[in-house]
């Protein structure tokens, strides 16, 4: 006997529920192979060296993370931007803490402490940006540090530089990078780049030093001219 629609309905959001609440307790982490699919995370370093590898610092927070279509909530993140790993951290079945490399195999994008990130996949290669927009236009940000010998006389240790970022417009699937204001009206047709140049004169924006909501309101501003 076929069940009534409102039941169905019922047993359908019951068990989208359950998933999500499975996810937030580490449950369905384990048991999911589309996510718990990577190497274990280890990277050596000496005591002496200052500074993380990390983008923002060595905290995990929440966030989330597409996998091959599928979108996970609640996932204790971090991104390593000098070996260029996102690391996922859960609980396994005995309780013990796990770090894994998410696969970048199947990793779409990840959104964490209020950045959203997209890997781009061109000629066989795979970069994680920080992604503004997601109309006609985009601004990325390509994120890294460096493992330098400290500058200190007579020192041996080494220090991580302060993250370092490349800025592209990504237009037409393509990639185009920018490194200030002149850079970036540049890659615009005459129309659009004077448009664009007196937003950034009106509003005394340089874009080497804007932060992120910044950059975010100018793609959507470039994207709501070019329509």
């Amino acid at each position: 006997m076929a069940l009534p629609r409102y039941l169905l309905l019922f047993l359908f959001l019951h068990c989208c529920f359950a998933r999500s609440a499975a996810q937030s307790s580490g449950i369905a982490i384990n048991s999911d192979p589309v996510l718990v699919n990577g190497k274990i995370y280890v990277f050596h370093l000496p005591a002496s060296t200052e500074g993380n590898q990390y983008l923002s610092g060595t905290e995990f927070v929440t966030g989330t993370l597409t996998l091959k279509g599928i979108t996970y909530m609640g996932l204790q993140l971090n991104y390593d931007i000098y070996n260029q790993q996102l690391i996922l951290k859960y609980k396994s079945m005995t309780g013990s803490g796990n770090r894994i490399i998410v696969s970048d195999a199947w990793m779409e994008r990840f959104s964490m402490n209020s950045k959203d990130f997209i890997v781009i996949r061109k000629n066989g290669v795979k970069t994680i940006y920080q992604v503004f927009g997601d109309g006609k236009y985009q601004v990325l940000y390509h994120w890294t540090r460096k493992l330098e010998l400290s500058h200190f006389h007579g020192a041996t240790n080494s220090v991580f530089s302060k993250p370092r970022r490349v800025m592209y417009l990504f237009h037409d699937n393509s990639i185009f990078e920018f490194r200030n204001n002149k850079g970036f009206i540049a890659l615009f047709d005459k129309g659009e780049g004077e448009k664009i140049r007196s937003y950034l004169q009106r509003n005394g924006i340089s874009l080497r030093e804007a932060a992120d909501p910044t950059i975010a309101e100018l793609v959507s501003f470039a994207n709501a001219s070019a329509r």
